[in-house]
């Protein structure tokens, strides 16, 4: 079965229209902001795309789930990516300008992780379908 194409859409809300459009393949679940302005964008395909704000185009792509699906990620206080997935886990990444590494690999979710959310002292909290 051929991958679906997916797209992010840059909104001018003052005007009330799309000013652009990034085409990707796969589906897109997610997307997030990073410190710097580009954009971080979660696949059904386990990656991360980051996307150059003045370009509008895909710079990188990090394989960050290993073909399970990124459902959700989040810049942290540092400016570290935590990314969550199908696969139980959290991951957190250093992304840098042309490189990235992976920091922590949390565990302990026995189902799917949906959601993460960044509390205001540097902790992380996290749901998932663990029944």
């Amino acid at each position: 079965m051929p991958l679906r194409a997916g797209s992010v859409k840059i909104w001018n809300l003052d005007l009330g229209a799309c000013v652009d459009t990034v085409r990707a393949t796969g589906e897109l679940k997610c997307i997030t902001t990073l410190h710097d302005g580009r954009l971080a964008v979660g696949t059904g395909g386990g990656k991360v795309l980051i996307i150059d704000p003045t370009t509008y185009s895909v710079v990188r792509t990090i394989d960050v789930f290993g073909g399970s699906t990124c459902r959700y990620a989040v810049v942290l206080h540092n400016g570290h990516l935590a990314t969550a997935g199908e696969n139980n886990e959290i991951k957190i990444w250093n992304i840098g300008v042309g490189s990235e590494a992976l920091v922590h690999k949390l565990t302990g979710h026995t189902g799917s992780v949906w959601r993460l959310a960044v509390m205001e002292d540097s902790r992380l909290a996290s749901c998932s379908s663990d029944g």
